[in-house]
């Protein structure tokens, strides 16, 4: 989080929510992101805690690989996001597996796993390219969320009095609606495979506090073993199964439009939507009257996705053709589209989330800068017109 943007975050968060809602959040953001992560972790225990990498897992416990990757990906960084002349920079994600670890810790309420001999196993939270920040921002908040078992676990001196026989962790680093659609429920592809082959499914551990887009995402995806409410205590689980953590990849992306989406897709006629994030504490557009007329000219219809549900949200997206946003973490929905034209509208801060699910599923694709202000954007109605019109004259 950049921290010259929280004055206007708070202010927002203070018209949408309210002051206790507003102390609440800053409190958490001084806990967690400051005095946790920037302070703590950084330079007291970041040298001092050891990770257990993806390239170690192999060698200590049971490892089967399902899938094997043999197309790279693109970076989430800004660098994934492809230029004219300039492919996006890629990586190849590894392949596909499960592994089992026996005798182990999980910290709450994000993670990560522990091992016996102290270690962080750094694919619980994230991939490679993400598991250095991962692991220092779950464990700041571990440290907020119980300080004292917290650091006897990372001592190796706690004795957990939960207890799991055979489980695996569903819990996102953020609590929001990219990191569950696209970091948690691909996971759940693995441990299916993983069940065929070994003949029982793990125990799902999921947060106590998620929302109720959550619970929908759980029931829609349909897991066939136990899914379990953990309140965030540190748990022992006998036999941790930790399926790869997702890039994702195109096999991942099209698994989970599947499966999320099953039979019930109403509708034929394919629909230019705009998302709005009037919602939202950054990233609104400010001159949103400026560039309507460009919409409406071009028939969008305007949507702000938390006043629908997971079920009108995937019905919406499969029957888009062309999508404008600005960046935010409802566009994880284009993973739900058969084919659809992307325009990400940016303010100074780039990332390639969405860039890369465009290009890993071969969707069109269009980054359009526009002007910072506070936190929020002022889009160019000319340069947005000449994007859509580039994208429906074809």
């Amino acid at each position: 989080m950049n921290l010259w943007n929280i004055p206007w975050r708070a202010h927002r968060k203070y018209q949408l929510d309210g002051f206790s809602e507003l102390a609440k959040s800053s409190i958490d953001t001084f806990l967690v992101n400051i005095l946790g992560y920037r302070f703590l972790y950084k330079h007291v225990l970041q040298e001092r805690l050891q990770q257990l990498s993806r390239d170690r897992l192999h060698a200590e416990g049971d490892y089967q690989i399902y899938e094997s990757c043999t197309k790279e990906v693109p970076t989430k960084s800004r660098k994934g996001i492809p230029q004219e002349g300039s492919p996006s920079e890629t990586y190849w994600p590894g392949d596909r597996f499960v592994c089992t670890l026996t005798d182990t810790k999980v910290l709450g309420p994000v993670g990560p796993a522990v091992t016996t001999d102290g270690r962080l196993i750094a694919e619980t939270v994230g991939t490679p390219q993400l598991a250095d920040r991962r692991v220092g921002v779950a464990v700041a908040k571990a440290l907020v969320n119980s300080p004292r078992h917290a650091t006897a676990t990372l001592n190796g001196d706690e004795t957990p009095d939960i207890q799991f026989e055979m489980a695996t962790i569903l819990l996102p680093p953020w609590n929001n609606y990219y990191h569950w659609t696209i970091e948690c429920l691909p996971r759940i592809r693995l441990l299916e495979m993983y069940a065929a082959e070994e003949g029982e499914y793990p125990d799902l551990l999921v947060p106590s506090n998620r929302s109720s887009w959550v619970n929908e995402m759980i029931d829609r995806v349909d897991y066939q073993g136990r899914v379990v409410t953990w309140n965030g205590d540190v748990a022992h689980i006998d036999r941790l199964v930790i399926p790869s953590f997702p890039d994702p990849t195109r096999e991942e992306c099209q698994w989970l439009r599947n499966r999320m989406r099953g039979d019930e897709i109403a509708g034929s006629n394919k629909k230019h939507i705009y998302i709005s994030r009037t919602d939202a504490t950054a990233r609104r557009v400010d001159n949103i009257d400026e560039i309507q007329p460009v919409l409406d000219r071009y028939g969008f219809e305007t949507y702000v996705l938390s006043e629908l549900s997971v079920a009108e949200q995937i019905n919406l997206f499969a029957n888009a053709e062309v999508v404008v946003a600005p960046h935010g973490a409802g566009l994880a929905n284009i993973v739900y589209a058969d084919d659809v034209e992307v325009i990400e509208l940016f303010g100074n801060k780039k990332i390639a989330s969405f860039a890369r699910l465009a290009e890993i599923l071969d969707y069109g694709y269009i980054d359009l800068d526009c002007e910072q202000r506070g936190v929020n954007l002022v889009v160019d109605p000319d340069r947005l017109d000449t994007a859509i019109q580039s994208i429906v004259a074809e």
